[in-house]
């Protein structure tokens, strides 16, 4: 089983359900060019937000630096 969390900047988001339904659309538009599954183009909060998700719940889809860090930390906490 899986799930699908959408974690952002709440200051970038508008409040209104309308408006933010706008925005969500122009968010999950996939126009950059850079890839989908990288945290490096996102908010130092929300990358150390990540870093700290995938301690507990490990992504099947990483970049391998991500992966690293993520098993030197197991290992330091084992």
């Amino acid at each position: 089983m899986s799930c699908e969390l959408m974690v952002f900047d709440p200051i970038k988001a508008p409040v209104d359900k309308t408006s933010f339904m706008s925005w969500y659309g122009e968010q999950t538009k996939w126009s950059e060019d850079h890839s989908y599954s990288g945290i490096k183009v996102s908010l130092e909060a929300l990358q150390r937000f990540y870093e700290e998700l995938v301690l507990t719940f490990p992504s099947m889809n990483v970049d391998d630096d991500v992966l690293k860090r993520w098993k030197k930390r197991e290992r330091i906490i084992d």
